[in-house]
């Protein structure tokens, strides 16, 4: 018997001793621990503030912001396109959709392009389509964002995009995990989870996203009010 196959007959057996709610807590005491780590980082704590006052600065003044994952972490990427492009937190139904654009945007090209190009382009390929007007919007002063996500940082696809967004003057900021992976390359904003769990990771992205999404909400609802 390998020592792997061992590992894995111990965490069962371990597992069958615990009721549901045990294994809950449990999960729930691990998610929280990240927490309170992330709470005592000054430096992670810092690069997540300087990444969404950009990802906020880019949403008011009107540039593209594209998503993409996968898996877990494309549900993560769609998650967040459907509470900017719809409301997240905001009671008044005021504040005007933003431009959120998930890569690739329909599963006839996700199809498609790994069918005929291969897996490794199906985010890259589609936001080829969009540098044009991308440079378009960086002359007149507007940035755009990538938002890629992919917990262990080396997912080939999500990287191939990364890298031609960096090199497109895009703004880039990764939610990963573990050490970060290939994507610290590519990132200008790398927020890297301190877990290798992947779902503890991807747990930990939730709570990253949906803050984001309220910072960037009321970010456009007070420059609504600028306006006026």
């Amino acid at each position: 018997m390998n020592k792997s196959y061992k590992a894995v007959e111990k965490k069962k057996t371990a597992m069958e001793s615990l009721s549901p709610e045990d294994i809950l807590l449990n999960n729930c005491k691990r998610s929280n621990s990240i927490v309170e780590r992330l709470a005592k980082d000054i430096y992670r704590l810092r690069v997540y503030k300087h990444a969404v006052e950009h990802a906020s600065r880019i949403a008011v003044s009107g540039g593209l912001m594209f998503v993409c994952g996968n898996g877990g972490s494309w549900s993560d990427a769609d998650h967040i396109a459907g509470e900017l492009i719809g409301w997240y937190n905001d009671k008044t139904r005021q504040r005007p959709s933003l431009p959120v654009i998930p890569l690739p945007p329909s599963p006839g090209a996700l199809t498609a392009i790994a069918n005929d190009i291969g897996y490794e382009y199906v985010f890259s390929r589609p936001l080829s389509g969009f540098i044009r007007p991308v440079k378009k919007l960086k002359e007149s002063g507007v940035d755009s964002v990538l938002l890629a996500f992919s917990t262990s940082g080396n997912s080939p696809n999500v990287v191939q995009a990364a890298k031609l967004a960096y090199e497109n003057k895009i703004q880039v900021v990764s939610f990963t995990g573990k050490t970060g992976g290939k994507l610290k390359k590519y990132s200008n904003y790398l927020l890297c989870v301190p877990s290798k769990e992947t779902d503890r990771i991807q747990e930990i992205h939730h709570l990253m996203y949906h803050t984001l999404c309220e910072i960037v909400e009321e970010e456009m609802l007070q420059n609504m009010m600028r306006e006026k």
